[in-house]
């Protein structure tokens, strides 16, 4: 009871604390009743009434009772909006208007204008004729407040309206003067409250807004008063009493206008003078070109960087008239020194122009001429054409061809060029590649000879050694030596660097040396190295060069002369082994050993797309390559290709469980030395297999017997099985293979007649247990203490029985020992 009492008082608390907490912060009332002086309202169809007259004041606000006839029941009070007000909207136009000229107005700060405030306030709010009497009820002398009620009148009457533009919106620039015009001459009468975003000024009726920032800008106005407090209303927190008022002036006399404040920017579309395109040329940036944005007074406002897409463009600036010159120009590229004039106006707020760029350049001249190295005399070649890379891209920028006096020439932008001889004059060796670097304007002359040559190049291919396609590898390297000098061939290049090479390597699959071979005799040989998917090809290729070798032209190389060099494809083979189990029978029970399966159905299928090393695709992902099965448990598979691979078991003997998972394996390459990569799985298929539980239990105790032999044949009378009950009276055997078994209790536990009646059992699936129950009589029910009946007379009777088989056992039991018994006495009865 103690629990639900201070369980009632804890919610009561709650409640209260929710209903009352909002008015924890009340204000008070303050009174201060003045002597000799009383009010009298009458008239206006109402009763008459009277009572002293009191100054209030709440929270040091001078404040009002606006609801004649209420009275007040509490001097606790809140805050409340005018939106709460019991009046209209011109109602709390007129108290407002009344209690902000009234008593608080400067210089009304005397007990008669205190009186001619209230007094305004009751007779607009209740109709009545409100006067002040020194005794109650209109005796004593007469308190004439009629000046004082006039000067607050004449101020309330000529309260000036807002300024006519009020809550305007007008379009304004940056920087650009924006004015709101009042006609009706009232704006003298208000001040800004705020100028962060904005500079402005006033000048008789106008008022001058220029924006600092782009946007809506808000501007805000309040009128001019001695007070920054607005109209309050107080509500007593008991809900019922008189409603006070504190009356300075209406969020009305508080007024924003707005400019929509504009600006614009320079937009510069940065163009090679060249292509007219943005796209550089060379290795030219026009990136990162800077310019400088200066206004009417020469004053630097902004700077604009070019981006990668040749685009700059300026902050927002204000209107005017702007000059933009660049003082950084992009990697590649001179400096532009022109001046670009813009204007931004009201009619064109974002002016755009595109600059141009000169890239630096120089002019490539070649002279090419042959040099008969007999004679020495160097003689003008014509028609040979020079192409020119850029470097870092490898993109043909351009080409030139000498003219018959062995000249051509090339305007080139900054940048670094490869420059690549194309062809030769039959006979004569072609330049190497070399390179140009333009950094600055010129004139780069290059003077180029070519020798006579007495040699080819030799162009080596790597190919399949079966399918005879090319091997596209890089990297394989070989040597070459030279027979007649015991010495192998080492050939400079210039490109991409200087560098003297002794080995060469493949490139796609092949490699041209850079230089020709002398007529001589020649040895080409592998280098010992791991060739992914391939042998090494030991074997060395002779060749040689003489003037009967059979070589052919190609242009920009000369005379080559081919080697088709053969490499070995590394394959795989699988070697499956496949095992079954066969039950053997041994020492009165059984255990499985393992044997080869013939006749087992498999598919091989690809694991994934495989491809031999030469790129030819020969098995689709999951597509099946061969069907085979075992020969005495074995099967081989050869010649197969690197990758990944799977088996699929489809049919396996009877009586045995199928392997319904994929088998993967993979064929990886090992090294250049081994041709064939074995795989060996080994797997086992299982006999479908079950489980046989004997339960033996006594005929009435229905209790376990343990020490029961029983043995379990197969269907071929072979012995399975010889064991005993356990304690539990259990014959548990697992892993028995399918098929069908009998059984029979060879020895009887001790105390119990035998059961030597054969039963039978089957395990037809796998997994499947079969449980049985048996159950023996023990040897006393048969006979009594002391019996005359003779231990060989006792009948045999089965110990198996199912419940109802049971009882009626018990039946044919007993009436047998009665009929017994009764013969027998009735025999001694006779002796």
């Amino acid at each position: 009871m103690k629990k639900v009492k201070i369980l009632s008082m804890f919610i009561i608390a709650v409640f209260l604390i929710f209903v009352f907490g909002t008015r924890v912060k009340a204000l008070e009332l303050l009174e201060n009743p003045i002597s000799n002086v009383w009010y009298f309202r009458k008239g206006g169809n109402k009763p008459a009434f009277s009572a002293q007259f009191k100054y209030y004041e709440i929270n040091g606000k001078t404040t009002y009772c606006i609801e004649p006839g209420e009275h007040i029941t509490t001097h606790n009070y809140e805050e409340t909006d005018i939106i709460n007000s019991p009046y209209s909207n011109d109602i709390n136009r007129m108290l407002n208007l009344i209690g902000y000229y009234g008593y608080d107005y400067p210089n009304h700060q005397t007990l008669e204008y205190r009186m001619a405030t209230q007094a305004l306030i009751w007779e607009v709010t209740g109709g009545q004729t409100v006067e002040f009497w020194t005794r109650p009820s209109g005796a004593g002398s007469f308190i004439n407040v009629t000046k004082e009620k006039e000067d607050i009148m004449n101020l309330v009457n000529n309260h000036p309206d807002l300024p006519t533009f009020s809550n305007n919106n007008i379009i304004g620039y940056l920087n650009d003067e924006v004015k709101f015009i009042d006609i009706s001459n009232n704006l003298q009468f208000f001040k800004i409250l705020n100028s962060n975003e904005y500079d402005f000024r006033i000048e008789d009726n106008k008022l001058i807004i220029i924006p600092k920032k782009i946007g809506q800008i808000e501007i805000k106005m309040q009128r001019k008063t001695y007070t920054d407090d607005l109209t309050t209303y107080f509500v007593g927190i008991d809900d019922k009493s008189q409603t006070m008022g504190y009356f300075g002036l209406s969020q009305n006399d508080i007024f924003s206008v707005y400019v929509d404040s504009k600006g614009g920017t320079i937009n510069l579309k940065k163009i090679d003078s060249y292509n007219f395109t943005s796209e550089p040329r060379g290795d030219a940036q026009i990136e990162g070109a800077i310019y400088e944005v200066y206004d009417e007074n020469n004053n630097e406002v902004d700077r604009i960087v070019i981006d990668k897409d040749g685009i700059g463009q300026s902050k927002i600036l204000g209107l005017g008239s702007y000059k933009v010159k660049e003082i950084q120009a992009g990697e590649g590229y001179s400096v532009d020194t022109s001046t670009h004039n813009f204007t931004i106006s009201k009619t064109n707020l974002n002016p755009s122009k595109k600059v141009t760029e000169w890239a630096i350049s120089s002019t490539i001249e070649i002279y090419k001429v042959l040099n008969d190295k007999k004679t020495g005399i160097l003689t003008p070649e014509k028609d040979i054409t020079f192409e020119f890379y850029l470097k870092r891209t490898n993109k043909k920028i351009g080409a030139l061809v000498t003219d018959e006096n062995g000249y051509g020439n090339i305007y080139l932008p900054y940048g670094s060029y490869i420059v690549k001889q194309i062809n030769t004059t039959f006979g004569y060796e072609k330049t190497p590649d070399f390179e140009i670097i333009i950094t600055k304007p010129g004139y780069i002359k290059k003077v180029i000879a070519d020798g006579e040559v007495n040699g080819v190049r030799l162009k080596v291919i790597k190919k399949d050694f079966d399918s005879h396609n090319i091997i596209k590898k890089d990297g394989i390297k070989f040597k070459i030596k030279n027979i007649d000098t015991n010495e192998y061939i080492c050939q400079n290049i210039s490109y991409p660097n200087n560098q003297n090479i002794c080995e060469y390597e493949t490139k796609d699959g092949m490699f041209i040396t850079p230089d020709f071979l002398p007529y001589g005799n020649y040895e080409l040989e592998e280098l010992d190295q791991i060739i992914d998917g391939y042998l090494w090809n030991s074997e060395k290729v002779k060749f040689k060069i003489d003037n009967n070798t059979s070589y052919k032209w190609e242009d920009g190389l000369g005379n080559i002369f081919e080697i088709n060099f053969y490499n070995k494809e590394v394959k795989g083979s699988l070697a499956l082994i496949k095992y079954g189990e066969e039950m053997i029978l041994e020492n009165n029970n059984y255990y499985y050993k393992n044997i080869f399966l013939d006749n087992i159905n498999f598919e091989l299928y690809a694991g994934s797309d495989i491809y031999s090393q030469d790129g030819t695709l020969k098995y689709k992902k999951d597509s099946l390559i061969k069907k085979f099965k075992t020969v005495n448990g074995k099967s081989d598979i050869n010649n197969l290709y690197l990758g990944n691979y799977y088996i699929k078991e489809i049919k396996t003997n009877d009586n045995y469980n199928l392997l319904e998972s994929p088998i993967y394996f993979d064929i990886n390459y090992k090294d250049q030395y081994t041709e064939n990569i074995i795989v060996n799985i080994e797997l086992k298929n299982e006999l479908k297999k079950g489980s046989f539980e004997l339960l033996k239990l006594d005929l009435e105790s229905n209790e376990p017997i343990g020490g029961t032999i029983i043995n379990i044949y197969d269907n071929k009378n072979n012995l399975v099985y010889s064991g005993k009950t356990d304690n539990k009276g259990k014959i548990l055997l697992n892993n028995l293979k399918i098929g069908k078994y009998l059984y029979y209790e060879a020895e009887a536990s001790n105390g119990y007649l035998i059961d030597n009646s054969k039963k039978y059992f089957e395990i037809k699936e796998n997994g499947e247990k079969i449980e049985n129950k048996i159950y023996n009589k023990k040897v006393d029910i048969f006979k009594e203490e002391n019996s005359d009946i003779p231990n060989e007379e006792i009948i045999d009777i089965p110990q198996t029985y199912d419940k109802l088989y049971k009882y009626i056992s018990y039946i044919i039991i007993s009436i047998i020992i009665l009929l017994k018994s009764i013969v027998i006495i009735k025999q001694k009865k006779l002796l």
